[in-house]
This record gives C-alpha cells, structure tokens and sequence, in this order.
C-alpha cells in the first residue's frame, strides 16, 4: 500500500501523518537492536528450565520456536520497511516548514501534547490570541498539507 492511499483525505490525512511521526521514530531506532535481539534468541539453544511440572514432548517445538521467529523478523523490517518509506515522505516537507509552523503543528497534533491544551500553551508562549493561533495552525497545517500532497 503506497503511503498516498493510506493518506487519502488530505487535511485528515496531513493530521494523521503528523500523529504518526513519533510511532514511525520509534520503530526506526528500535528495529536494528530488536533484529539483533531475535538473531541472538534464533542463534542460542533453549533448554528448558525445570519447574517440577510434567513435560508434553513435542518433537517440533524447535521447529516452532525457530518459524515463530522467523514471522517476527518478517514483520519487524516490513515495519522498518514502512517507517523508512514514511520518513522519505514526511521529513522534506517538514523540514520544509518554518520554525514556527513546525512549532504550531508539533503542539496541536504530535506527541502527547495534542491531547489537550495545546492552543492554550502555544498562546501563553507567543503572546497570541486564541484567533491568532487557530488562524496560524491553519495555515501551517495548510502548507504542509501542500507539500505532502501537492
């Protein structure tokens, strides 16, 4: 699925990109060190920790173990796969936004700060009415709406 589907209301669309910015950070930073991880676990035997409990011989739980990771892998770099894409996308067009707009748009719809309050914080900070900051959101989430999608 191309990230201009996925995406398909533009002014929805450019909100729901911005919300989607720090989950697509995330996994690009933690993908490497999560491969690494499971290539350790695929790598290293398991043997059983004796707990007193009767054991259920499967003869394919070697097998299984390695398939279960094997999925995981595939799901981890379609996942990376994607944030990559997204990041192509996004970051020209964000950082194609002034200090300011980024700023505006950073506090109504990224992170945890656009859950609430977010015009009051943006007006203690710039001294701007609450019209002023409405109009100014608009405008940036405008722009960059423009410069994702044309």
């Amino acid at each position: 699925m191309s990230i201009a589907l996925k995406y398909i209301d533009k002014t929805a669309a450019t909100k729901a990109a911005l919300r989607d910015y720090d989950s697509m950070s995330v996994i690009i930073a933690n993908t490497p060190d999560n491969l690494k991880n499971i290539y350790e676990q695929m790598a290293s035997p398991h043997s059983s920790v004796p707990d007193g409990l009767p054991i259920a011989h499967n003869p394919k739980a070697g097998e299984d173990r390695l398939s279960s990771k094997l999925d995981t892998l595939d799901i981890l770099r379609e996942r990376y796969r994607a944030a990559v894409e997204y990041m192509a996308w996004f970051k020209p067009a964000w950082n194609a936004l002034s200090d300011d707009e980024r700023y505006i748009l950073r506090e109504s719809y990224m992170g945890v700060s656009y859950r609430s309050g977010s015009t009051a914080r943006i007006m203690t900070e710039s001294h701007f009415s609450e019209r002023h900051v409405e109009r100014l959101r608009s405008k940036a989430l405008h722009r960059l709406q423009l410069l994702l999608f044309g």
